[in-house]
């Protein structure tokens, strides 16, 4: 969980985050309400105690930036760590804030009269317009699989559609009559990203898996660089075959893996200006 502490310096808020950023974000929202309340100009978010940050929290800062900008005042970041920074990258979000390695350039910043010794970057005068969630269609998430693997799919299908993403799935998408050959690499091409499921029986198996993975790695080389596009899920302890291995993978086994797709999957979402991707909600304590 992450832990927030409150400071100032020259009248300038500094909120230290450290730890994980899951779970409940309503002490950053808290904060952000009593900053609007006191009137200030602002606040700069230090980050460089987190190690890891969900989509839930993503959302968050970006709503705090929306709600400061609302009111005159902005959010500036501090220290981000390289993985949140290639998020930021990755979904254009590096262009909406200011982001500094310093603590007196971030806090100067504040102050017009006031140096910079390492100018702000990347950031757009007008940040890009918001667009109600309920207004975006859904990020579309082809279900690449084995049939062995048809009960854990189907499971990852329905924690998906819960979590707010359109997953491409052959036995609920596919219509009866219509060509699967066909339609399969056209599912593909269409969809905003593809999940590789991968198990130690699926691997090893030829068949239709092995050319749905060449489908998808047609598309991904019509992606940039930057994209998160092709996403292979381990649903098991499994060797990655090679023609996979440049892409980060994730173990959908592990105690975090489902949370760290749907952070890739809002990621993703962010770049394309589709709606939210909602995080599952935290397992309720027994009494």
């Amino acid at each position: 969980m992450a832990d927030l502490h409150r400071r100032e310096r020259d009248g300038v808020v500094i909120i230290d985050i450290a730890g994980t950023m899951v779970g409940d974000t309503a002490d950053l929202r808290n904060e952000i309400e009593g900053i609007l309340r006191e009137g200030r100009l602002g606040a700069v978010l230090n980050l460089e105690r987190v190690t890891y940050i969900n989509s839930s929290w993503l959302g968050a800062i970006v709503h705090a930036f929306k709600q400061l900008s609302r009111s005159g005042g902005e959010l500036k970041l501090l220290n981000v760590p390289r993985n949140l920074m290639n998020i930021l990258v990755v979904t254009k979000l590096a262009t909406l804030f200011d982001v500094f390695t310093e603590e007196e350039d971030a806090v100067n910043s504040f102050f017009p009269s006031r140096p910079l010794r390492y100018p702000r970057v990347m950031r757009e005068e007008q940040p890009p317009q918001d667009t109600p969630n309920e207004q975006r269609s859904r990020l579309t998430v082809f279900l690449c699989h084995s049939s062995a693997d048809k009960p854990a799919v189907r499971l990852l299908h329905r924690r998906l559609s819960d979590a707010g993403v359109k997953p491409w799935l052959d036995e609920v998408d596919l219509l009866p009559g219509q060509v699967w050959e066909r339609e399969i690499p056209s599912a593909v091409r269409g969809s905003d990203a593809v999940l590789v499921c991968l198990s130690s029986t699926s691997v090893g198996k030829k068949g239709y898996l092995q050319r749905e993975i060449k489908h998808a790695l047609d598309a991904a080389e019509e992606q940039s660089d930057d994209s998160i596009f092709l996403i292979p899920g381990r649903l098991e302890p499994c060797e990655v075959p090679e023609r996979l291995r440049r892409w980060q993978w994730v173990d959908l086994f592990a105690a975090d893996g489902f949370d760290r797709l749907l952070t890739a999957l809002q990621a993703r979402a962010l770049a394309l200006g589709r709606s939210r991707v909602r995080p599952e909600p935290l397992p309720r304590e027994l009494p």
